[in-house]
């Protein structure tokens, strides 16, 4: 099956579904064939390990994205300017349907 990962942040839901059964060291063999993934080079002692990511889309256009992250239990933790984060799974359809049945 193929994935076409174009922004890992915004994508992050699917990738962790599509790579259910996956060891660590799979998932970040997986995210190297869809874009550049660096280690920071300073880690501090005791933290997990901390990735630089751009996929591939992103570094053939001009829009200059890409993520720092680390894993914990398999799952993408993303770091922000002083912060962590881990966007929000949403239910688009599901609240789709439920605000079209609202407004009748």
């Amino acid at each position: 099956m193929t994935f076409h990962l174009i922004d890992l942040i915004s994508q992050v839901h699917a990738v962790e579904n599509f790579l259910v059964n996956s060891s660590e060291a799979e998932i970040l063999q997986w995210l190297n064939t869809k874009g550049e993934l660096k280690t920071l080079e300073y880690q501090f002692s005791g933290f997990s390990t901390v990735y630089l990511f751009c996929s591939y889309f992103e570094l053939n256009s001009n829009i200059d994205f890409g993520c720092a992250f680390f894993l914990k239990n398999r799952q993408f933790i993303f770091l922000g300017d002083h912060f962590t984060f881990r966007p929000t799974k949403r239910k688009y359809w599901q609240d789709y349907k439920k605000s079209k049945n609202e407004q009748n």
